[in-house]
C-alpha cells in the first residue's frame, strides 16, 4: 500500500548516512573514526526509539481524552494537530540550538594550516 513513501523514507535514511559518513571521515581524528561512526548509529537509533515513543504517547494521550489524533481512518482522524505538535517541537529544538550556538564564551582557535 505504503510502498513510494517507504521508498523515500528508505532514500532520505540513504542520504543522512551518506552525509554522517563523510563529516565523519573528513572531521574526525583517525584514532576516533569508528566510534565516531558508532555513536552516530547509536544517535539515529536512539532518534528512531524516540519517534516510536512519542507516537505512541500521543495515541494513548489523544484517545483518552476522545480526541483521535491519530487513527486507522486518516478521515476521522485530526492528524494535523499532531504534524502541529512536531512542527512545535521542532521550533523548540531550533531555539534551543541557536542559544547553545551563538551563547557567549565560544571561540574558533586557528592551529595554522587547513582553512
Amino acid at each position: 500500500k505504503q510502498w513510494y513513501q517507504r521508498r523515500v523514507r528508505a532514500l532520505s535514511e540513504v542520504l543522512a548516512v551518506i552525509a554522517g559518513m563523510e563529516f565523519v571521515y573528513i572531521e574526525a581524528p583517525p584514532f576516533l573514526k569508528s566510534f565516531a561512526m558508532g555513536l552516530f548509529f547509536l544517535v539515529t537509533a536512539l532518534g528512531e526509539t524516540l519517534a516510536i515513543i512519542l507516537l505512541v504517547v500521543v495515541k494513548k494521550a489523544s484517545s483518552a481524552a476522545h480526541d483521535y489524533w491519530i487513527c486507522n481512518n486518516l478521515n476521522h482522524g485530526k492528524i494535523d494537530n499532531y504534524f502541529l505538535f512536531l512542527a512545535s517541537l521542532m521550533l523548540l529544538n531550533m531555539v534551543l540550538f541557536f542559544g547553545v550556538k551563538y551563547r557567549p564564551g565560544y571561540h574558533r582557535y586557528n592551529t595554522g594550516g587547513g582553512f
